[in-house]
Formats: C-alpha cells, structure tokens, sequence
C-alpha cells in the first residue's frame, strides 16, 4: 500500500510566560492525514503532543514569527514511532471502511 503522511496544525497551547519568554509552545494539537495513493482514499484523525520545552535564546522563535512549517517540522521530530503508527492504523482502518466496492487490477494489468 503505498501512502502519503501529512500534518494540519489546528491548535497551540502555550506558557503565559517561561524562561522569560512568552507564548511559549508546549502542545500541538494537529489532524494526522493518511492518503492511500493507489485508491485515491484519504483518512484523518486529530491528535496532539506535548514538547519537551527548552528555550535556546539563540534558537527561539516568537510566537508571531513561527510558521506552520516550523510547527509541522517540531510535530515529525517529536512524535513517537508508537504514536505515529497507532495514527497510520487509525487511519488505515478507516480507508478500509471507505473502500466498500472491489477494485481489481485492470485485465490488462494482471501480467
């Protein structure tokens, strides 16, 4: 099965204030996207993760200047491969539901 993984960030829970910062993340709530690229059939599931929050001067990005790119980027490097599977699962049950009807090769694809 070949598929497709994509992230929608839907929402940021912030500190008021840490390590003299403001708005500091400390959960991604997101919707976790599965594309079966051979059926064209697309499943989702919210989710969310709590950061592990260090504040690196250097590195620290304020909250108005972030990008759901750098957002989606912290949910891949800090999701769990047991999260992420259980997620694909999830979401391949429920492609397996919407793919009701028989989809067999073409005749001409059986060689």
């Amino acid at each position: 099965m070949s598929q497709n993984i994509t992230y929608k960030v839907t929402s940021l829970e912030c500190f008021r204030e840490k390590y003299s910062k403001t708005n500091v993340v400390s959960r991604i709530d997101f919707k976790f996207f599965v594309e079966d690229t051979i059926y064209n059939l697309t499943a989702s599931i919210p989710s969310s993760i709590e950061l592990s929050i260090v504040v690196e001067p250097d590195t620290f990005i304020e909250y108005e200047n972030l990008t759901e790119d750098q957002v989606i980027n912290w949910i891949e490097n800090n999701i769990t491969e047991d999260h992420k599977n259980s997620l694909i699962s999830l979401c391949n049950t429920k492609i397996k539901l919407q793919d009701t009807y028989n989809r067999p090769l073409l005749p001409w694809e059986n060689n």
